[in-house]
């Protein structure tokens, strides 16, 4: 089972382009991991102006940005390419003056880990209003050591990834897509608070 990728990019092209014509500008949240390098791949492969987009992340790992485990390097190497580069990227980790330019995104990239954890929301963060909380306010939160690989991170909060109206999850395999099933009812799988959240607004590619 392969998601295509050029449908993916379609999909975020077609939201920043919507969102350029009404504001002059857009910004794209972008996720790490495997699952997003062929639609990012596909979006440097695209017949696209870039010069009027934002591209940023949902969440980071607290290493280096040349660090081999670092979302900024996976940004670097695969998405900010060719016409690409022209867009304004602005890293996640330490940067707290910029933060103020990403609060109101105009699409998510998102990804799913096998624990049911998106962004840097993991399962033994449910419960914390902070992180789950859609009445928080929306905000970067920074977490203890969590994922694989496991480091110190920072993450938008539910709260901020819901003020964004376009939020597509990467669903790649069959065992990701039956977690997802499994977590409209299983209120300990993250995901679970991403589709109460969002509900049928919620774009799945699988």
């Amino acid at each position: 089972m392969t998601i295509n990728a050029k449908n993916v990019a379609d999909y975020l092209l077609n939201k920043l382009k919507v969102a350029i014509s009404k504001k002059g500008t857009a910004t794209l949240v972008v996720s790490g991991g495997s699952s997003p390098i062929p639609v990012f791949e596909a979006l440097v492969a695209s017949e696209f102006d870039w010069e009027n987009v934002v591209i940023t992340l949902v969440d980071e790992r607290a290493v280096a940005s040349d660090h081999v485990d670092s979302n900024h390097k996976l940004v670097l190497d695969h998405l900010l390419c060719g016409k690409v580069a022209t867009a304004s990227f602005i890293p996640l980790y330490d940067n707290q003056a910029e933060y103020d330019k990403i609060s109101d995104c105009d699409v998510i990239l998102l990804g799913m880990g096998t624990d049911g954890h998106f962004a840097s929301l993991f399962p033994n963060m449910i419960g914390d209003e902070t992180a789950f909380g859609l009445e928080a306010l929306p905000q970067i939160i920074t977490t203890g050591p969590n994922g694989n690989p496991e480091h110190p991170r920072i993450s938008m909060n539910l709260s901020m990834i819901a003020n964004c109206e376009n939020v597509c999850l990467l669903l790649p395999n069959a065992e990701k897509i039956e977690l997802f099933e499994n977590a409209r009812e299983d209120v300990k799988l993250p995901v679970h608070y991403l589709q109460k959240a969002f509900g049928e607004r919620l774009v799945i590619f699988s």
